[in-house]
């Protein structure tokens, strides 16, 4: 029993994440919406219902953090070092620089026609684009508690391999939940959730894959267009799922070469 329980635990935690995600997509459906589809996510019903429900989760993640599995908040790795802190401003300017690479990379082939995007027009645009960040803000926080921080913690007696496999099978196969999964989509979830868990074991800061995370969402929206709105480009055609996972393994593997440099490859204890 004692070898099962902390898989217990993380099926408990995953359930919640999925019955709250389950609830999620029937009021979005109630109010005309498809959580599947990225061009409605900026709406404002959305995002109370995205930040509503991460939050949610996030705060089960907690409470069973520190009353069935009793562990304090430190043991996710709340520490943060001014080499952590060189390191993510590091990372987080390298995967815009990249990005916006890439996109300039893009419009050199006859293919695709990248232009600027139009400015913000009105008050009402600027304070939809700061809801929408702080929503993505929170998605990046509730996903790295709980499938990095949560799920590390309970696997971590069997060793770093199992940890980075279960944890990153579990963010994949919990993404099919609310978005539309192509076999190149479910390769940069694959990818994604590998790197975030190596960062996360390599440095032992829960605020490094956060805010990593973070960054990552907000240049797919700024950068690369997924939403449709606040985009510092308009591409058309849009970019294929195929181009952004491929885009997603390179950058990764510069990154992990980068985390290499800073830390060395010693997994440290959380």
């Amino acid at each position: 029993m004692y070898l099962l329980l902390p898989w217990l635990r993380i099926f408990v935690a995953v359930l919640a994440y999925i019955v709250l995600a389950l609830l999620a997509a029937a009021a979005v459906r109630r109010v005309g919406s498809d959580l599947k589809e990225m061009a409605g996510r900026t709406a404002p019903q959305m995002l109370l219902i995205g930040a509503v429900t991460n939050l949610l989760v996030l705060a089960i993640t907690l409470l069973l953090l520190l009353f069935w599995d009793r562990r304090p908040l430190q043991s996710l790795g709340l520490a943060f070092s001014s080499q952590d802190l060189d390191f993510t401003l590091i990372g987080a300017a390298l995967i815009f620089v990249l990005a916006t690479a890439f996109v300039g990379l893009v419009n050199q082939s006859d293919r695709f026609q990248v232009q600027f995007h139009k400015s913000l027009q009105d008050s009402y645009e600027i304070a939809n684009l700061v809801g929408t960040l702080v929503v993505l803000l929170i998605v990046a926080l509730q996903e790295e508690v709980l499938y990095r921080g949560y799920i590390t913690l309970n696997l971590l007696p069997y060793g770093p391999t199992v940890v980075i496999i279960a944890s990153t099978l579990i963010f994949a196969a919990i993404h099919l939940l609310t978005n539309r999964g192509s076999f190149a989509q479910i390769v940069s979830w694959i990818v994604g959730g590998a790197f975030f868990a190596y960062l996360y074991l390599i440095t032992g800061s829960i605020w490094i894959p956060v805010v990593l995370h973070f960054v990552t969402d907000v240049t797919n929206m700024v950068v690369f267009n997924i939403v449709g709105q606040y985009s510092l480009f308009s591409i058309s055609p849009a970019l294929t799922t195929r181009l952004r996972s491929a885009f997603r393994v390179v950058s990764a593997l510069i990154l992990v070469a980068i985390l290499l440099t800073f830390y060395g490859p010693m997994i440290k204890l959380l």
